[in-house]
């Protein structure tokens, strides 16, 4: 992994292509076309998460 960054979890292509549109940045793919997220970007994505799900209740 570029960046010492460390494999956490390879997340479906639908969510790494919204995340590709709504930031206008390729995420970078391993040799078989996966992207890993690191402790920071899932962490980011739980906090959206609980976000989202408390602002539509």
């Amino acid at each position: 992994m570029a960046g010492g960054q460390s494999r956490v979890q390879d997340p479906p292509r639908t969510v790494v292509t919204a995340i590709a549109k709504a930031t206008g940045e390729e995420l970078e793919q391993d040799r078989h076309g996966e992207t890993a997220l690191s402790p920071s970007d899932c962490e980011f994505l739980r906090t959206a998460s609980r976000l989202q799900e408390a602002n539509s209740h």
